[in-house]
């Protein structure tokens, strides 16, 4: 299998705790405009950084979300990477500062709008971000990386306010690609729009949870961790076939998940036990409930038999 780049966003839950020295919420009410804003943030992240031996990013973030992400950072052949709202494009092995800034709306450390969108703030506050000079070596977009990494497979997993935000980076990515359709996956909620995607695109839903054991939080990434699971056990080198099988997949829980909903009063179950009986007359409760069962409709075991036996 090809090397596979999983590029996922970073968290708000920090191991070293909410008392980051740098937070945004600290410095943005005394800026009037988010050029100013990204400058004086940088020249605190310079400093922060000359001050401090930093974290490892491994070390840095905690929750479902994260803990999936490592999950998946320790299989062969996966290289994780991060899109962090405060530092830029981080590769696993980077040593941070501890901060406070989201591409998510609504927290106090929330990129602000001043006169644009919030989609628009965020995708110049991260031009801003991959622009910044540090003592990092490795490329620092996703379209440098994507530039020297031209022959390896992408899964990027993150909320649409993480997709929106590095969404003119990513697109010039795709361009270094031999084949973006094959090489490339995005992973978010359906909520996405956007037509130069759409061949990438593989939608997590609520509907998965249960299928993919874990909670909203951590849907995406585990939904990646599925795709990354598969891959392994494809002989195939590229996403084409993958992402087919699961979509599949995904369509077939969905199904199943909306199916549970239905529930029957007795005298429909009755109803479902003579026709079949009259097809079928011989058939046990047990095969009964079954195919009952399998289209899609629901009864508690006990209460099948004893209508049944009426």
């Amino acid at each position: 299998m090809k090397r596979i780049n999983l590029i996922t966003s970073c968290t708000n839950s920090k191991k070293r705790g909410s008392n980051a020295p740098l937070r945004l919420s600290h410095i943005k009410d005394h800026v009037t405009n988010l050029d100013r804003l990204a400058k004086k943030w940088l020249t605190n992240v310079h400093d922060e950084l000359s001050n401090s031996g930093g974290y490892s990013v491994t070390s840095m973030y905690r929750g479902s979300h994260w803990f999936n992400a490592i999950k998946a950072s320790n299989q062969s052949n996966i290289d994780l990477w991060v899109i962090s709202a405060g530092l830029g494009l981080l590769h696993c092995d980077d040593k941070i500062i501890n901060y406070q800034a989201t591409f998510s709306s609504g927290y106090d450390d929330s990129i602000p709008k001043y006169e644009f969108t919030s989609v628009v703030s965020n995708q110049k506050w991260w031009s801003c971000l991959c622009d910044m000079t540090t003592n990092i070596t490795h490329p620092n977009s996703i379209s440098s990386l994507m530039e020297t990494r031209r022959d390896e497979l992408f899964i990027i997993a993150a909320s649409n306010q993480y997709i929106e935000a590095v969404f003119l980076d990513l697109i010039n990515g795709m361009k270094h690609l031999n084949s973006p359709e094959s090489q490339l996956v995005v992973i978010t909620s359906g909520k996405l729009k956007v037509n130069e995607l759409d061949k990438c695109l593989l939608f997590s839903e609520s509907k998965l949870k249960k299928w993919l054991g874990c909670n909203m939080v951590s849907l995406n990434i585990c939904l990646a961790n599925r795709l990354i699971e598969f891959c392994r056990n494809s002989t195939t080198n590229d996403f084409i076939l993958s992402k087919k099988i699961i979509s599949n997949e995904i369509n077939n829980v969905a199904v199943k998940e909306e199916r549970k909903t239905i529930k029957c009063t007795d005298d429909e179950i009755l109803e479902y036990i003579a026709m079949i009986k009259k097809f079928v007359p011989d058939i046990s409760a047990s095969n009964c409930l079954k195919n009952f069962r399998q289209m899609g409709n629901s009864s508690e075991e006990r209460r099948f038999r004893n209508l049944f036996n009426k």
